[in-house]
């Protein structure tokens, strides 16, 4: 069984894990498909002022129509870096307006506006799975992300000792855990050996929780209508 690593920005192959690898839609795809590597895109909202908005929504949905992507993001909203809230706001309901019509599961990067986050999913009826990656943020708050049906999604921030982060890592239920290496140096198997010392289980229980989680989501078949 392989480890999952739900959201990254390499694409370098590894031995005995699945990658979720993200690019944006200016990239050169470079990338063989392979169920070990499932690709998703979409405009990062650091960077939504430099690119041509619809332009690069129409390729994210070529990728995705062609088969090339198998699911939307990162985007999400921003409060310390990007353009004004608002234009933040319109990207991203337009990423989970092209989630909900090929029925694709949903990369969230979130800063600080963790309650916009919940608000727009609640206020879009918004029914595909959505992946908070990178979260670091509260108990509180995973749980208010949890209720609103968000998977949750560590990385290398947890390898840092901070101890609000290893609550949320010890309480998060299985069925939302995710596990991720974001665009670090950090090996998965990490990330998996402190999560699991910090839940008191074993290694490969914790890739069983990932991997029936991972299957779940859709990438691999998902987008039935897609054509």
């Amino acid at each position: 069984m392989n480890f999952i690593d739900i959201h990254t920005h390499s694409k370098t192959r590894l031995t005995g894990v699945t990658k979720v690898v993200n690019i944006f839609p200016w990239d050169n795809v470079g990338i063989d498909e392979g169920n070990d590597r499932i690709i998703t895109a979409g405009i990062h909202p650091w960077f939504i002022d430099e690119v041509d908005i619809e332009a690069a929504l129409q390729q994210i949905e070529s990728w995705i129509k062609s088969g090339i992507v198998k699911g939307v993001g990162e985007t999400g909203l921003d409060r310390i870096k990007g353009p004004k809230e608002s234009d933040q706001e319109s990207v991203f309901e337009e990423h989970i307006k092209m989630s909900e019509k090929y029925r694709c599961p949903l990369t969230v990067h979130c800063v600080r506006r963790d309650n916009e986050i919940i608000g727009i999913r609640k206020k879009m009826n918004a029914k595909q799975p959505w992946i908070l990656h990178g979260f670091n943020s509260s108990l509180q708050m995973m749980e208010q992300m949890v209720n609103a049906g968000i998977h949750i999604s560590l990385g290398p921030q947890l390898l840092k000792g901070d101890d609000k982060l290893k609550e949320v890592c010890r309480l998060v239920p299985p069925e939302y855990l995710f596990l991720e290496t974001d665009d670090s140096n950090v090996a998965i198997e990490e990330i998996y050996r402190k999560v699991a010392g910090i839940r008191s289980i074993t290694v490969d229980e914790l890739k069983v929780i990932t991997d029936n989680n991972f299957r779940s989501l859709g990438f691999i078949d998902n987008c039935p209508d897609r054509q």
